[in-house]
This record gives C-alpha cells, structure tokens and sequence, in this order.
C-alpha cells in the first residue's frame, strides 16, 4: 500500500478511526484504551495556540531517516491553499502556524500565498525546512518576525549530502550566509539549525557549533532521530555522545550560541541531562499544539504520532478538537498506559518557545 492510499481521506471517518487507531496498540493495551473510550465523554477545551501543517506530503531530498523523497517529488498529496485558509479561519486564538511535516513545504510554487495569507492575520510563522526554497521566502518569514530552522544534521560536506541525498553542501552554506547578510540590517536573524542525532553522525554536534559559528546562526535544536530499537547506542556509542555534548556546550558558551537540548532517556538509559525536559516526563501538547496532515487528519504532535483525531474535511475543527478521540489520548498520555509511539520521545516544545 503507497503514502497515498493510506492517507486517503476515506480512512478518517468515524468508523475507521477505530480500526485505525486501536488497531494500531499492541494488545495489551487495546482493551484497556476500548474500554476507556466506552466511558469518555467530549469536552470544552479552548483552540490550541500552535498548528503545525503538512502543506505537502512529499520532498525534494532523500534523506536517511524520512526517505519520504526517496522517490522525487509527488506534487499530488498537497493541502490546496482554499483547504489551508478555510482550516486556519477554523481555529479560533490561532498564534503560531509551524509549517513542517513529512515533507519541505517551499517545493510548493505557490507557497507565497500561503505565507501572505498568515502575515495578514498576523499568525506567526516558523518553518522547518530543508533549506532548498529561494532566499526570498526565507526572509520573508524573518521581516514578518517569524523563525526558519534549517535541518543540519552533518557538519561536514561528505556526510551531509549521504545523510540529505539530493543537497548540496555548498548551494546551501552560501544560502544561509546570504540571508544572514541580508537580514543583519533589520537585526531579524531567527535562523536555528535542527540537528537530529542518529547512527551516522555521533560526534558532529560539536562540530556543528562551529559551523554555526561560522554562519552566523545562534540557535542550535538538539533532537533524537525517532527510532524503536536504539541497540545501535551502546555503552560505548553513549559515552562518545556525553563527550561530544560536553565538547558542545563549552562551544556554544565561547561563542554565544544557544544550544537547547532536553535530558535524554532511551529505552530508561540517561543519554545524556539537559535544562528541559522532554514529553516522556510530561507531555502538554494534545493541549496546546495540533498537527494537521496535508490530507486533513489531525494527530496529537510535532513528532507524528499516527494516532488520528479525526479529519477536519469529514468534520469542523471544534468537533474534532473536543471528541472522544482527542479527549482518550489527553486521557492516557500521561499515564504508564500512553500510546507506545510515545515511548522515547524527546520532543520538548522549550525549544521553540525561544526562537
């Protein structure tokens, strides 16, 4: 079955979400959740602040952890602008709209529409990106107070173009120097890197402070590739990730960057302690912060737990917002019977908080 036919719209209506969503639990836990939903009840819960949307399911990169490009750009699975501005005007105290998911939202040629139409109600805009849109929609979003976080997850060239296949190191070195120059006037950088610790590149944080140093970029996201077997991090592989954190924030210090990272916990081993923590100790956000899929189902958070609110093409918003689905998992989330995605998680939205 392709990306397509598994994000149809037809799968979202009330009677597949059970099939989707209980299915998916390993049996241990689905009879506790089915007999939890028997007795929930829908809420009145205020709008989430924060939306982040998937204005397209597809990529210009292949890269190793995503491989949702791995087959070049389908401009088919793609949010129509009338789609994304009828769902915008549909959340009342809309804040901030975080254009990300499973795919780079700057292929899309008319992604300048989009943004306008943010800017005009004053939404804030954050993106992550892969760094291929032209300079002028990253400063775009920089002149209207928004932040753009570029994924740099190698800070050498060889590795950075295995890990992002299709990048070109130096294309994208110069981009950043360019915006950064251009942006100095205005004294508007919020320019981030997102590095996402995996396999590969263990040993490269610090090295990507230097980077960022040398590119004017202030701000450094520490995440943790979303993976079920982390067997790969050994005592061994552990200790050289300590190191080379220690190495990094002596760095950051020297040169006045800020390196935000939460205390990493891995199948219950401390990777490493920082100053945030992350969703495994607290999670908030089915609270405060929705994802929306360029095909209108809506999940629980940044870290595309497949779990499914509803479809906001099936119902409005509010209903979805306050049904029994959304109110099962803000029910279980914190409870040591949470949906088992959530296991490993080390998203913390601190982060962004401070762009």
């Amino acid at each position: 079955m392709n990306n397509k036919s598994i994000n149809s719209k037809l799968d979202s209506n009330a009677i597949s979400l059970d099939i989707r969503n209980f299915g998916m639990l390993p049996p241990t836990l689905t009879r506790s959740w089915m007999i939890e939903f028997a007795s929930i009840k829908e809420g009145k819960i205020k709008h989430p602040t924060k939306a982040i949307i998937e204005l397209v399911n597809s990529c210009n990169f292949d890269c190793q952890m995503c491989r949702v490009g791995q087959y070049g750009v389908d401009l088919s699975r793609v949010m129509s602008l009338n789609d994304f501005v009828k769902i915008i005007s549909e959340i009342d105290g809309l804040e901030i709209v975080r254009l990300n998911g499973l795919g780079e939202s700057t292929i899309l040629s008319n992604v300048q529409d989009y943004l306008n139409f943010l800017f005009e109600k004053q939404i804030k805009v954050e993106i992550i990106t892969n760094g291929s849109g032209r300079n002028e929609i990253y400063k775009d979003i920089l002149k209207h107070s928004g932040s753009v976080i570029f994924s740099w997850d190698a800070a050498e060239k060889e590795l950075f173009e295995k890990l992002r296949s299709r990048a070109k190191w130096d294309v994208l070195v110069d981009k950043i120097k360019k915006i950064n120059d251009d942006m100095k006037k205005s004294g508007n950088k919020r320019i981030s890197f997102l590095f996402t610790l995996q396999k590969e590149n263990v040993g490269h944080l610090s090295k990507i402070v230097g980077v960022s140093h040398d590119l004017g970029v202030d701000k450094i996201i520490l995440n943790v590739v979303k993976d079920d077997d982390f067997h790969w991090m050994d005592d061994e592989v552990i200790e050289k990730i300590k190191k080379d954190l220690d190495h990094a924030v002596e760095l950051a210090k020297k040169y006045g960057i800020e390196l935000l990272y939460p205390t990493v916990r891995l199948d219950n081993k401390i990777i490493f302690h920082g100053k945030f923590n992350s969703c495994q100790d607290f999670c908030s956000m089915s609270w405060s912060e929705v994802v929306i899929r360029w095909n209108g189902d809506i999940q629980p958070c940044n870290m595309f737990n497949p779990y499914v609110y509803g479809n906001v093409f099936l119902n409005s918003f509010d209903d979805i917002w306050n049904g029994l689905f959304v109110m099962l998992f803000r029910k279980m989330i914190n409870t040591n019977r949470r949906h088992p995605y959530c296991r490993n998680c080390v998203y913390f939205e601190e982060a962004y908080e401070k762009l």
